[in-house]
């Protein structure tokens, strides 16, 4: 369901809203058209409040799409005569399950209760509202959320009372009416002056991209270089891309001097050959090449994630990076000159916290309903390593560890690297990782012992570490309670790589007995061609 909204799904089946008549209690007509209540909005509730304190119950609606938030203002021009009534009580401000039941001159009883919540993320007013035609009332009572009732004193209506428990007389309630401005006053148009820029409220790690140039080399942007990096995303079929483009060629010299700029050809239709055509028909003097579909995917899924938007975007799109290699902001559509020069100098020069970070946004201080920084980033590396780019996914572990060591499958992932290392026959890398992902409380005793076997029989000096060799090997036994012979082999050679032969000894005794009792012949010819070594005072190397 989340994905399907994700790409532009509909709850609703993109069904317009709808709005029914009640025709005395017996059916119900559609006036969904005439009341302008047919929005196509994914509405989700509804919430009833006399806003503008006409006696008209106005409506605001929530909805999961843009518009999120719509107002609808009840203007009918004759609705009869109303009454309404807020409660209070001495045990609670808002008596919730209190009950007024009024009786009126025909003998009917209408009935409202104060109620909480109203659907999804919506809540009617508390003040409650009475629709009486020409009716006349005869008696007002209250049933308290205990179960007591009372009854109170009569008033006119076309007003609004409080009714407090134990006083029978009603209180009239002061309030002047709201002049509502004319329809479609309420809202003005944006400010031309407003930023075009998306800002990131937290200081998160661009995912690294990968690019042809023009010769056809690959190329991984962003660099980490301390320079602020602009990547523009073009389509030589977009029109506003070539006017962006150009703008920039003719503003050239107002950029940043410190600003680096590359202009990726993002459609994956277009040949390196076609974006030269295009680069070169433009007279173009900024550094360009072609984004590969894999980065052009990760890129997207990182919108995604981030910002709940669809798993494509179109150009132009940019997106600006400050000199650690995190995303400070990003734009889909056209940027002149100045979004520039006044983006890249709103780049903090010092760290800040995320709390100022969102001060200096927002403008405001707020409550958020968790800590913003704690963005699950895993699936940055694990597309690369799915894509087989095992380096960069190590390279964005190490730059935004501040990130993923938080996530409880960090572990996992770092193991996952680590595989594809020794895959490879990279088997430095691949400890590196076994050994970062163990620390994070990986718990496969098959992992600790493939660890603390490289550890202690690896011919690369640079690779061996008895000490850590030993700590896994002990962890690996300790954890399979000694049931796997060949864990006392790798034992074996984390004691013998200190130097520590009798202990290495005693341990292949164990790991023989284990063998025989399971019999595992291939562990116990693996022990006994250890201890020959040992014997002789000789480490393990796997030989």
């Amino acid at each position: 369901m989340t994905n399907r909204l994700r790409k532009g799904g509909s709850l609703s089946g993109r069904e317009r809203n709808c709005a029914f008549l009640n025709l005395d209690g017996q059916r119900f007509a559609t006036v969904s058209g005439v009341s302008g209540f047919d929005f196509a909005d994914d509405a989700r509730s509804l919430a009833l409040v006399d806003w503008d304190g006409d006696g008209r119950m106005d409506l605001w609606s929530s909805n999961r799409t843009a518009p999120r938030v719509r107002f609808l203002q009840n203007v009918l021009p004759e609705t009869g005569s109303w009454i309404q009534f807020a409660l209070e009580s001495d045990q609670m401000i808002d008596p919730v399950g209190a009950r007024i039941e009024l009786t009126l001159g025909n003998g009917n009883k209408l009935l409202r209760s104060l109620r909480i919540g109203e659907g999804f993320l919506g809540q009617s007013s508390r003040v409650l509202h009475f629709g009486l035609a020409d009716e006349e009332i005869r008696q007002i009572r209250v049933r308290w959320p205990d179960g007591e009732w009372q009854e109170m004193a009569l008033v006119a209506p076309g007003q609004r009372y409080l009714l407090t428990r134990g006083k029978a007389q009603p209180v009239a309630l002061s309030g002047q009416r709201v002049e509502m401005p004319e329809q479609g006053g309420a809202l003005e148009g944006a400010p031309e002056n407003r930023s075009r820029w998306i800002r990131m409220p937290f200081a998160i790690p661009m995912p690294p991209l990968v690019a042809a140039r023009a010769d056809g080399q690959k190329v991984v942007l962003p660099p980490v270089n301390g320079s602020p990096f602009l990547i523009n995303l073009w389509d030589p079929e977009c029109e506003d891309c070539a006017v962006e483009l150009q703008d920039w060629k003719a503003g050239r010299s107002q950029l940043p001097k410190n600003l680096q700029l590359a202009a990726l050809l993002a459609n994956p239709e277009v040949t390196l050959e076609g974006g030269k055509k295009f680069v070169e028909a433009l007279g173009l003097p900024f550094p360009w090449g072609k984004l590969e579909e894999d980065s052009a995917f990760l890129l997207a899924k990182f919108l995604q994630e981030i910002f709940q938007t669809q798993d494509s975007f179109p150009a132009p799109a940019s997106f600006l990076v400050n000199g650690k290699g995190e995303l400070v902001s990003f734009a889909i559509g056209k940027l002149t000159v100045d979004d520039i020069v006044s983006e890249v100098a709103a780049i903090p020069q010092n760290a800040e916290t995320t709390l100022g970070r969102l001060q200096r946004i927002y403008g405001q201080k707020g409550l958020w309903l968790e800590p913003v920084e704690r963005q699950n980033l895993l699936f940055v590396p694990q597309i690369l390593v799915e894509n087989g780019q095992v380096s960069l996914a190590a390279s964005y572990v190490r730059r935004a560890w501040s990130h993923l060591s938080r996530h409880r499958k960090i572990d996992q992932l770092l193991v996952f690297i680590g595989h594809k290392y020794f895959k490879s026959g990279n088997v430095g890398q691949a400890v590196n990782f076994y050994l970062n992902g163990l620390n994070q409380g990986h718990g496969d005793p098959v992992i600790m012992n493939n660890a603390a076997w490289e550890l202690a029989t690896n011919r690369d000096g640079k690779i061996r570490n008895g000490d850590l060799a030993l700590k896994w090997a002990l962890k690996a036994v300790e954890v399979t309670k000694g049931r796997q012979a060949g864990f006392y082999d790798t034992l074996a050679a984390a004691y013998a790589e200190q130097g520590r032969f009798p202990q290495a000894l005693e341990t292949v005794k164990k790991g023989l007995e284990v063998a025989e009792k399971s019999q595992n012949l291939q562990s116990k010819d693996d022990l006994l061609r250890a201890q020959r070594l040992y014997l002789q005072n000789l480490p393990n190397r796997g030989q």
